[in-house]
């Protein structure tokens, strides 16, 4: 499996990124909220969390595999590999530019985003089929973190509360990729409606929705199971969302009228 991951800061050249006029005091809220998850705030966790006969820290230590930070993305469309791979270089180079003070090391290092590729499963799959192959792969990982562990709902839950790459995923089809690629390469391209983002969904069971009550569910743009389930947001907003996760704030994103969330 490949990873996204950034290079040394050293490596950043900031006149070609949006945010090379930027000082680096204008993201100190959303990297701090980051990397207090990433040190000291994650032993508090540890110390308050998890049933009463469920060791949380040493499984939680086992599948958040050494305090990295990002969201898995799940290949979904496999129409040109050429595009598949533009799409991720844009991406990276955004997260480049985002994080490309001399301060920003620590979190550089540490983001990881797998990539999951499976033409087989993941073509052309819906985001509600993804969800399934990504709770699948989590299931994995927690069976060989603490394989003699009985996986009730509630040990899933605090198993990955306060994981967002355990609790979210990245739904990367073809209109996603198409926003990002076809995008101009200009702020005011960037912001522009339906443009440059990606989707996020949260990772739970959905399989409620195969049962005869699921005709009756509003799923349009803005509608209340549409913003539970999944958002897009502006590529810029990865590190943003992250730390908004992390701060249990993801029901407070604000929808615009594009379907294109704000934190």
């Amino acid at each position: 499996m490949s990873t996204l991951s950034l290079p040394p800061t050293s490596t950043v050249d900031r006149k070609f990124h949006i945010y090379s006029r930027m000082k680096e005091s204008d993201f100190d809220d959303t990297k701090s909220t980051i990397r207090h998850h990433l040190t000291e705030g994650r032993e508090q966790e540890f110390a308050i969390m998890g049933p009463p006969d469920f060791n949380q820290q040493v499984m939680r230590h086992s599948i958040d595999d050494g305090r990295d930070w990002g969201f898995s993305i799940l290949r979904c469309t496999y129409k040109s590999q050429s595009e598949w791979d533009l799409f991720l270089s844009k991406i990276r180079d955004d997260l480049d530019g985002y994080f490309a003070f001399p301060a920003d090391s620590d979190l550089r290092a540490k983001l990881r985003c797998p990539i999951v590729e499976d033409q087989t499963k993941l073509d052309n799959a819906t985001w509600r089929e993804a969800s399934v192959v990504f709770n699948d792969m989590l299931m994995d990982d927690l069976q060989k973190a603490k394989p003699d562990a009985k996986w009730t709902e509630d040990k899933i839950s605090w198993a990955i509360h306060g994981i967002p790459r355990q609790q979210f995923f990245i739904y990367a089809d073809q209109a996603s990729v198409d926003s990002v690629i076809k995008c101009g390469e200009s702020g005011v391209a960037k912001r522009g409606r339906r443009k440059y983002f990606f989707t996020l969904v949260r990772n739970a069971d959905y399989s409620f929705l195969d049962g005869e009550d699921a005709a009756d569910l509003e799923d349009t743009l803005n509608s209340e199971f549409r913003l539970e389930s999944r958002q897009n947001f502006k590529v810029w907003m990865f590190p943003a969302v992250y730390a908004a996760i992390l701060e249990d704030a993801w029901y407070d994103c604000i929808p615009g009228d594009d379907g294109i969330s704000t934190v």
